[in-house]
């Protein structure tokens, strides 16, 4: 009992710390930041220093770029090659792993599912399969540079992890694939606009994508979606260690929270702001 309440007070002290002095900007990257920062407080004993601060911050930024290019279009040249000449010098010696998940990302992008032009089935099983592709590789990317370890040892099933460090891995990546379902609600209009893979168009009907606009009537979809969210965290508990109890509790709050708090924000901005830290994403406050 004494360990779960050092873990949470820990968690508390990461989040806290995070919310107030951060390098990144927006409140679901602080939080992001946060967790990799108690897993290191958990598993190293001590919290990220600033300099790993900056260079996680860093890859967080590059991994929200890239996504808004292939989600939405929208590609800055100058900010994205001032965040690869950051990242080129703060963390000269992870450039080969950077490469290739530049690689491996963008062929998987490339390749995405469109919801409109596939079957139930096919698109549920190819949107799933992206989702999880995707995570998996941005993660491994960024575990592997806050804990100096090779991408592959990560990404690949059968890498050189030790057995507890697997299950972190593993737990902490099914915890952020429940998150996604969340992100997914959020989003639901925009990635009907834009035809984009998410979990909302993977188990919606084929008349929400052809008219591009979610039916509110339509209580089945947040069932099946409600469904995959509590698959995931019973994933990420399966064999997880203690560790990671605080970073599941933190898991199911946003999914209570979240989507309600995103619709209030929507209609009255200044909500949106807590503490002088704004909450929402700037895509998820235009509902892009």
């Amino acid at each position: 009992m004494e360990k779960v309440v050092q873990n949470y007070t820990l968690a508390a002290t990461s989040l806290i710390e995070n919310l107030k002095d951060s390098p990144v900007a927006g409140g679901f990257k602080k939080v992001c930041l946060a967790s990799m920062d108690y897993l290191a407080r958990v598993k190293m004993g001590a919290p990220l220093d600033d300099d790993k601060k900056v260079v996680l911050g860093n890859i967080l930024t590059i991994g929200t770029t890239i996504n808004d290019y292939y989600d939405l279009g929208l590609l800055k040249p100058e900010k994205y090659k001032e965040l690869r000449r950051r990242f080129q010098k703060l963390a000269p010696e992870r450039e080969a792993d950077f490469l290739v998940y530049r690689r491996t990302l963008s062929d998987l992008e490339k390749t995405r599912p469109e919801p409109s032009v596939l079957d139930d089935e096919t698109r549920r099983t190819r949107i799933v399969e992206y989702r999880e592709k995707v995570n998996r590789l941005s993660l491994a990317f960024t575990f592997s540079v806050a804990y100096k370890k090779p991408l592959g040892d990560f990404y690949e099933i059968d890498g050189t992890l030790s057995e507890k460090d697997r299950a972190v891995f593993e737990g902490y990546l099914n915890a952020v694939m429940a998150l996604q379902v969340v992100d997914d609600i959020v989003g639901r209009g925009g990635d009907l606009r834009g035809n984009r893979p998410s979990f909302y168009t993977a188990f919606c009907e084929q008349q929400e994508i052809i008219d591009g606009i979610p039916n509110k009537g339509n209580q089945k979809i947040f069932k099946n979606m409600d469904y995959l969210f509590t698959y995931y965290c019973r994933k990420a508990e399966e064999n997880s260690p203690a560790e990671l109890k605080p970073i599941l509790s933190a898991t199911r709050a946003i999914k209570a929270i979240y989507p309600v708090f995103t619709d209030i924000a929507r209609k009255n901005a200044k909500l949106s702001t807590i503490a002088g830290v704004n909450l929402l994403t700037w895509r998820d406050n235009r509902n892009l």
